[in-house]
């Protein structure tokens, strides 16, 4: 995965890591990773969507045209 992957790029591997750790055929060791980037990975969206909610107009403003 990308150093600093967008949100749709963390949200895609955050998925496939859920799909992996659900499916139980990882050993334990293999899962902690697992679990441990997929925190790594929604910190990276929440950040992303902060970082949105920011750079959007609020309800008041004009949108740019």
């Amino acid at each position: 995965m990308k150093k600093n992957p967008s949100f749709e790029e963390a949200m895609a591997e955050l998925e496939q890591t859920v799909t992996k750790l659900e499916g139980g055929s990882m050993t334990l060791e293999e899962s902690l990773l697992a679990f441990e980037r997929a925190v790594k990975l929604v910190n990276i969206c929440n950040e992303r969507l902060e970082s949105a909610k920011e750079n959007a107009p609020t309800a008041g403003e004009k949108a740019v045209e």
